[in-house]
This record gives structure tokens, sequence and C-alpha cells, in this order.
């Protein structure tokens, strides 16, 4: 490979491959171009510098890898989806969702993890960390500000799992890491296993993880059926408020069984229908309800009443339901020791994590130690000791080698990313990951 301004180099030849930039493309030009004009306008600007930051980095953009997302996106073409052959771990826990969310992370070419705080989407990005490391992969971690790749840093640091992690982004965030590498690796001694031990584990949580696959089927249909729970007691208290306001009253028996929830506000909307329309309550019809829903004495009480108290019964039943089928789940999981089994295979999964790391790292005695700056210039052996970078989102290109792509670009806290910024990042992303709170 000759270079214009660097001396030749020799690689194997099944590790070179010649990719082309989008930019030659009118259309994707034009659009870039709009991308450009908008970043000149903002209003983020350095000390004593006219143009905003934003505009200097587009100015910076002289190609788009065609196979990067922003390229994909901007030729607007069919995202390729990859299988993945590994089985993926979790060694931070995981529900159902979060399982998905990791396994589209890793086959998508964009997937989106969206969810409100406290649902677990830092859990699933470093899930998602976890497996990148484990297959050879880098990721970049972005957000608007370093508040949620802080965050992320600190659960890693949590399991001692932070030394492969790089804080850059901005100038100051760049000199401090310079500042504080030590030239050594934590000791991982205790994380070496042999081979044997090695395949056992992985064995152990093939198993572990078909153990769980029912009960996490149960644990998800328990958490959605506490949001309909929820839901129902809102519109339950809605209708408590209602009802005190009008001159209804308590009817007499007009049940004589009583009927699922839902065939109580089948009946309902059928006699508001007849209400509406006028139309009798004849022999017939009080026959029909009585053999379908139970249902007779109608025509002893007034009908706005006897709506009101049936509307009363459907929450009442349809509460009752609910929390009975939610604690049936609860018995059953404790039974099955789901969260006996859940914890055997978060460790199981956390000590072949630590093993592919002892793996990489534990052999070495000395680690380099990068100048302020140099990470950019010799990067690719930079990305090799600290696979996981973390920056904003608009100083990512900024803080590495402006044509490296990331196997991984997550961008955390994406609803408050603009477009213009987040495709700085996806310009350096081969899939991309999007947190939406």
């Amino acid at each position: 490979m000759f270079y214009s301004n660097k001396t030749p180099e020799s690689y194997a030849k099944n590790l070179v491959s010649f990719e082309g930039s989008c930019l030659n493309k009118p259309d994707v030009k034009a659009c870039f171009e709009y991308f450009k004009k908008i970043a000149g306008l903002n209003q983020i600007r350095e000390k004593d510098i006219e143009k905003s930051f934003l505009g200097r980095e587009y100015d910076r953009i002289e190609k788009v890898n065609e196979n990067s997302v922003l390229g994909l996106y901007m030729m607007q073409k069919t995202l390729p989806k990859k299988q993945s052959n590994n089985t993926p771990i979790f060694p931070f826990g995981f529900n159902l969702s979060q399982k998905i969310a990791t396994e589209n992370a890793m086959s998508e070419t964009i997937s989106i993890i969206e969810g409100p705080p406290g649902t677990g989407k830092t859990q699933t990005i470093l899930n998602i960390i976890a497996n990148a490391i484990v297959t050879g992969k880098t990721v970049a971690v972005v957000s608007n500000n370093n508040l949620a790749t802080v965050n992320i840093q600190e659960k890693l640091k949590k399991y001692g799992l932070d030394f492969f992690t790089a804080f850059l982004g901005n100038k100051n965030n760049i000199e401090k890491f310079a500042a504080e590498q030590t030239g050594k690796y934590p000791d991982m001694s205790s994380w070496e296993v042999a081979i044997k031990e090695q395949n056992k584990l992985k064995t152990d949580a093939s198993v572990l993880q078909k153990r769980l696959a029912s009960m996490l089927l149960m644990q998800n249909k328990s958490a959605m059926l506490k949001q309909e729970l929820s839901e129902l007691l809102t519109e339950q208290k809605y209708f408590d408020d209602y009802y005190r306001t009008r001159s209804s009253k308590n009817i007499g028996r007009i049940l004589l069984y009583k009927p699922s929830p839902e065939r109580i506000m089948s009946f309902i909307v059928k006699y508001q229908f007849l209400l509406e329309n006028n139309k009798p309550l004849n022999i017939l019809t009080k026959l029909k309800y009585l053999i379908l829903y139970g249902i007779y004495n109608l025509g002893k009480y007034n009908p706005e009443d006897v709506v009101l108290n049936l509307q009363m019964l459907y929450y009442d039943s349809k509460k009752s339901l609910l929390e009975n089928e939610i604690e049936t789940i609860k018995n059953t999981l404790q039974r099955d020791n789901f969260e006996q089994i859940m914890q055997e295979y978060t460790d199981v999964s956390m000590k072949l994590l630590k093993t592919e790391l002892c793996k990489k790292y534990g052999k070495n005695t000395e680690r380099t130690i990068f100048q302020k700056g140099g990470n950019k210039r010799k990067f690719t052996e930079f990305v090799k000791e600290y696979p996981i970078i973390l920056s904003t989102t608009h100083s990512l290109r900024y803080c590495t080698d402006e044509d490296y792509m990331f196997d991984y670009v997550v961008i955390d806290e994406a609803s408050q990313v603009d477009l213009v910024t987040g495709s700085l990042a996806l310009l350096s992303a081969k899939k991309a990951v999007r947190g939406l709170a």
C-alpha cells in the first residue's frame, strides 16, 4: 500500500478491502451538503473560534464510507442483516426484552432500545459491550453529554472491567485519560481457566439459558400484566370519581352467576346499544341475556344504574383476575427457582467474559502508554488496547481516527441527539444501536 504522506506498508491480501465513498453520487452529495449547511449554523463554538464546532467537523469530512450506517442511510439502501454465529452471553443479567434487544444489536445494522428510565437500557448496553469484547469487536458509546457515558464506565468499574475502556471526547477528557494511564494491566490471574473448564462454562451457559427460556416468557407476561393492572387502577380511580358525582345507587342482585370481565363488558356494550336505539327489552332478549351472561331482573332497575353498577363490577372483577394471574406466575417462578438459576447463568456469563479478557490481556506485563493525541495517529493500536471508546456524540470523530469504523456505535439517550450531530457518529459505525427514553 502506497500512501501520499507516509512510507509504503505491506499487508496480507485477506486483510485488505476496497470501499468506496458515497459522496460521488449527486443525490447523496446534496443530502450531505444540507447536513453540512445546518451544522455551520450550530451555535456551539470554542473560545475565540468563529466557526461552530460541528461546522468544522463537517468541513473535515472528505468521504463517507458507503458501508457505514450514514452511507447506507443517505443512499437509502435496504439495511443488511448479518446473523451472528455466536450464542450471546449476559453477564449483567437480562429479561426477555433485554435478550431480544441484545440479539437484535448483534444482527441488525440499526436497532433501537426503547424504554423509560429504570427499565434496563444501560444493562442491555453493558451486555452488548460484553458480547462485542468476547467476539473481538469494537464499540463506541456516545451520548449528548458525559453523564450517560460516565454511568456506563462506573458500572463496568464496579466489576473491575473498566480497564479496556477509554473515556475520550473533548480536549479535557483526552488530557485526563492520557495523564491517568499506568502502563500496567490489572491482576487477572484469578480469571484464568483451563480450556476444558472454559468449554464446560459454555455448556453450562447453554443449558441454563434453555432452562430460563420458558421462565423468561412468564416473567415477561407478568410485567405486561402488571402494566395492564396499573392502567386499570388508574382508569378505575377516574370511574369511581365519576360514580360519586352521579345520583346512582347500588342495585340488587341481577347476576345468576359471575361472568368474566370480558363478558360483562360485552353485555354493557350490547345493553347500551339497545338503550340508545330505543329497542324494547322483550322476553326473548331477556332470556338471551340470562343464558349468555347470567343477567336477569333488568326491567326492575334504572338502566343507568344497571350500567354503572356493571362497570363497577367489571373493574373489581378484572382487577381480581389480573392480581391472581400475577400471583400465580410469581409462585411458579419461585417454585422453579428462577432467581437462583438466573444468578447462576449471570455468574457463568461473567466468568466467560473475564476468561476472554484474561486470554487477551492477562499474559502481558507492560501496557503501551499513549501520549496525548497519540491515540489518533496510532488508532489501530490504540483500539486494540481500548476497544470500548466513550465520548460525546459530536466529538467521536474528533478524538479518533477519522477513517476508522467501529463495529458498533451505541447512541445513548438518542432522543436528545439531533440528526446532524448523530450523523457524525453514524459515519463511524458499521452497526448502530439507539437508546431512547
